[in-house]
């Protein structure tokens, strides 16, 4: 199963909300924030692409569903060995925004919760 891809502009977005709110408004969505659940078969589609050759998450924020999210993109070395975001052409834009918060998807029997 392949984990669906955001559009460079939904990427954007996503991470641009993240980055207009205000401090305050930032610490009230974090303060509930324990985790993020991220599924197995998005991390295999980033790692069975032969250019990724590491993963950046960046903040966001979903003001339609009022969710902080991760916005995670593959990486590649560029000539001076710095790792730079894989952002293709869609389909394969390599920008994928499959995180879900917990508190909405926990394990409230884990020792880490």
């Amino acid at each position: 199963m392949s984990a669906p891809q955001l559009t460079v502009l939904e990427g954007q977005d996503l991470c641009n909300n993240w980055r207009n709110m205000t401090d305050s408004d930032k610490g009230t969505e974090i303060g509930s924030l324990k985790g993020f659940l991220i599924p197995t078969d998005a991390v295999a589609d980033l790692k069975a692409n032969p250019d990724v050759e590491g993963i950046r998450v960046y903040l966001a924020f979903d003001g339609d569903n009022s969710e902080v999210k991760l916005v995670v993109v593959g990486t590649r070395a560029d000539a001076t060995g710095e790792q730079i975001d894989i952002v293709g052409a869609t389909p394969d834009t390599m920008i994928y925004d499959f995180t879900t918060p917990c508190p909405i998807s926990c394990d409230v029997n884990s020792p880490l919760y």
